[in-house]
């Protein structure tokens, strides 16, 4: 496996966990015929050492910045934002007597 068959790889993995990385940090063959790669983004970010023979992951370290969306966003107010006073009650008529 060539190095670019290794950073191919890595990115292939990243892109099936969603990671956001654009940029390889490392890519290095150790002596034992493993690929070590590192691939960074914004703000994600994975450590991977391959085989070097096949391209399987054999150990891996993925860091997420923010956890996948799988709800949507909480609504206001949030944790530390102060809550809006409830409305006052809209205004009765007043009871008219006979």
């Amino acid at each position: 496996m060539t190095e670019e068959e290794a950073v191919d790889q890595a990115f292939r993995l990243c892109g099936e966990r969603a990671l956001q990385v654009d940029r390889v940090e490392r890519a290095s063959l150790d002596s034992d015929g493993r690929w070590h790669v590192t691939l960074v983004g914004y703000v994600d970010r994975a450590q991977m050492m391959l085989d070097g023979r096949d391209g399987k992951l054999l150990r891996g370290r993925f860091y997420r910045s923010e956890p996948l969306p799988s709800s949507p966003p909480p609504s206001f107010p949030y944790p530390g934002y102060p809550a809006q006073p409830p409305k006052p009650p809209p205004p009765s008529e007043p009871d008219e007597a006979e």
